[in-house]
């Protein structure tokens, strides 16, 4: 029979855990949660507490298949785990290191990409409002440290949100060393990733070196930080509430042109905050406060606009595009042609790209599976394409209200069409059903020369 003590260790642990939920707003009686569940202590404790809470759930568990039969066992653990507290389990197996060698990213960043595909998409179709991952008070320090050594402003002090639109993180309350302390107190089972000690990995190294350095001059360290992430916090709201008040007051705007009055600025910061929705980085606001007294007409390029430093005004308009025509792409075409203002070389090859290469402004297609004449045309209302990574179908409409593309350049997005599907939506992403493959034989290729600005 279990101790007094250890149901009561139990109960507080649930207790705080349900009041960061409630402090937070993070899950509403109706929503339906998925658990981002790895087998590993931290997850394994999310699955415990959300079934000991009673909160519908479901789990999740991705098989990134990189560690052989250590992947297979965490993957067992966790549908053995699921299945014994009567919870769904859906599982999925990864090809990550095809796809970091494809897409040209960390095996890392292939992990969070393909989980996160994913999540998103088994959440749309069986129904779940919120996915949940066990991110944690250390993981939360962790961010912050990194965030330091890479350059941030108040939002990368603030450590990792507890809600980040359908992405919720209810154990932002606890350590490792109480997650911990609670998995062995209740005989938890649990897998551990050998590749959490390797500190070749950034994180790994702020947590197995850094972190540990940092204790030995506060031993309550991470009570500090939590201190110190509610103010920074604050600040935050604050900041936020500020500029958009100082948004309404320094910026006017006409159908075409977008005017910013100098006086209301008063350093880069705040000017790279109002000029977000323009693409403009804080290396060019820098700029821009410095080209303040100069004499006015020196201008600015983001991918999107243009801007002006006028006498008194950041005079912000969009970049001018040429008129676009339809272009037809015979079978037997190669070199040059030009889609809208930009230049691309079309090619053949049977040798596998480079790497510089694989990117989203270049088409790399399975020649075998296109049919000639292509046809680059202007998206309609209507158009679908499998986005590269994607299993379904997606209305390009919804896509690039994902991808934020602003109203005003909607109407010069460009597809290429392949007997009436959409192969690559121009510069944007190509379609999955047309990538290349091991089994291809012949790359078509469109690689982007330069853009007219």
């Amino acid at each position: 029979m279990r101790k007094i003590s250890d149901l009561s260790y139990f109960w507080a642990m649930r207790d705080r855990f349900l009041g960061f939920i409630k402090k937070h707003a993070l899950i509403s009686p109706e929503d339906r949660v998925l658990l981002a569940v790895s087998g590993g202590v931290d997850s394994m404790m999310l699955l415990q507490l959300f079934h000991q809470a009673k909160i519908p759930c479901a789990v999740a568990h991705c098989n990134f298949c990189l560690r052989g039969a250590a992947s297979d066992a965490d993957e067992t653990l966790v549908k053995s785990t699921a299945e014994s507290l009567g919870i769904s389990a859906f599982t999925k197996s990864f090809d990550t290191q095809g796809y970091a060698d494809e897409h040209g990213v960390s095996i890392q960043m292939a992990a969070r990409d393909l989980r996160y595909q994913w999540f998103y998409e088994l959440a749309a179709n069986e129904g779940f409002s919120l996915i949940a991952t066990a991110h944690h008070l250390d993981d939360s320090f962790e961010t912050v440290i990194h965030n330091l050594t890479r350059g941030t402003s108040v939002s990368g002090l603030r450590g990792i949100k507890p809600k980040n639109q359908m992405i919720i993180r209810p154990m932002l309350d606890f350590t490792k060393e109480e997650i911990i302390a609670w998995a062995e107190r209740h005989d938890l089972d649990w897998r551990e990733d050998a590749s959490n000690v390797e500190t070749y990995y950034k994180r790994n190294f702020i947590r197995q070196k850094v972190i540990p350095q940092l204790k030995e001059l506060n031993p309550d360290l991470l009570n500090t930080f939590k201190g110190t992430i509610s103010r920074n916090a604050e600040v935050e709201a604050f900041f936020l509430v500020e500029m958009e008040r100082l948004r309404r007051e320094a910026l006017r705007t006409t159908e075409t042109i977008t005017y910013l009055a100098k006086s209301k600025v008063s350093g880069p910061y705040v000017l790279e905050h109002l000029l977000k929705p323009f693409g403009f980085n804080y290396s060019q606001c820098r700029e821009m406060m410095a080209a303040f007294n100069e004499h006015s007409g020196r201008q600015f390029l983001s991918n999107t606009h243009r801007l002006t430093v006028d006498r008194d005004d950041l005079v912000i308009d969009l970049r001018t595009l040429t008129e676009f025509e339809e272009v037809i792409i015979e079978g037997d075409k190669e070199g040059e042609i030009e889609i809208g203002n930009v230049s691309y070389q079309v090619q053949r090859s049977s040798l596998p790209p480079e790497r510089h290469q694989m990117n989203e402004r270049n088409a790399l297609l399975d020649c075998d599976k296109l049919h000639f004449p292509l046809k680059v045309r202007a998206w309609q209302e209507g158009d679908q394409f499998q986005p590269l990574g994607m299993k379904g179908k997606k209305k390009l409409s919804d896509f690039m209200i994902d991808r934020k593309i602003p109203v005003n350049l909607k109407r010069h997005i460009r597809v290429l069409e392949s007997a009436g599907d959409i192969v690559w939506v121009v510069g944007l992403r190509i379609d999955d059903r047309f990538k290349v493959t091991p089994e291809t034989k012949t790359i078509f290729s469109l690689i982007q020369k330069e853009a007219d600005v």
